[in-house]
């Protein structure tokens, strides 16, 4: 979960996250609590001005006894910019393949989208809350609604590198129901030019 706020007019951001998640229920296949996967994402984001954004990024959900699952994506998106609180919608397009559980034999590959919501205050200088992510994602061809919710906190050194951590809850529904899925960390540095 990339930290949320305002990225300064013309600046290009990049990025690398390590999240390890874990199952948030108990199933007849695992427990809740215990170890689900790591992902690991590489990203990029272009402010065009007056709170416009693009961006793009690549990911890999590293997974110990299943297949891995790889996803690319592409995002455009709005800063509203209220002095210390920011407040960004923005939506996404992406592909994702490998062990993706879609198809006869779990790994086809799916198109999707996904909307995203983000609110941060700036606390001083150098900390941020990014008090609020939401997110809802769905396959065009499968059912795959993933909503998730998750909150963090970042730390902008002078060089223009951030720090951050977060923590979030997700849930999914794969034409089954919706129910609890996974509970996840994530930990990143970014660097502003």
């Amino acid at each position: 979960m990339r930290p949320s706020g305002r990225i300064a007019d013309g600046a290009t951001v990049f990025g690398i996250e390590a999240s390890p998640s874990f199952y948030a229920a108990t199933t007849s296949s695992h427990t809740a609590g215990t170890y689900d996967d790591s992902s690991l994402s590489i990203y990029v984001t272009r402010s065009f001005g007056h709170g416009v954004f693009v961006g793009g990024n690549l990911e890999a959900d590293l997974r110990p006894d299943k297949d891995d699952q790889y996803y690319v994506e592409a995002n455009l998106g709005y800063s509203f910019d209220f002095g210390r609180f920011s407040f960004t919608p923005s939506v996404l397009l992406g592909d994702t393949w490998g062990g993706t559980g879609f198809g006869a034999n779990g790994n086809s590959s799916a198109f999707y989208y996904a909307l995203y919501a983000d609110a941060a205050i700036r606390l001083d200088e150098h900390w941020t809350f990014n008090a609020l992510s939401l997110r809802y994602r769905n396959a065009f061809d499968y059912t795959w609604i993933t909503p998730e919710i998750g909150s963090g906190f970042s730390y902008k050194l002078a060089s223009g590198t951030s720090l951050y951590g977060s923590a979030g809850y997700s849930w999914k529904d794969t034409g089954e129901g919706m129910h609890p899925d996974t509970m996840s960390l994530a930990f990143g540095i970014r660097q502003s030019l």
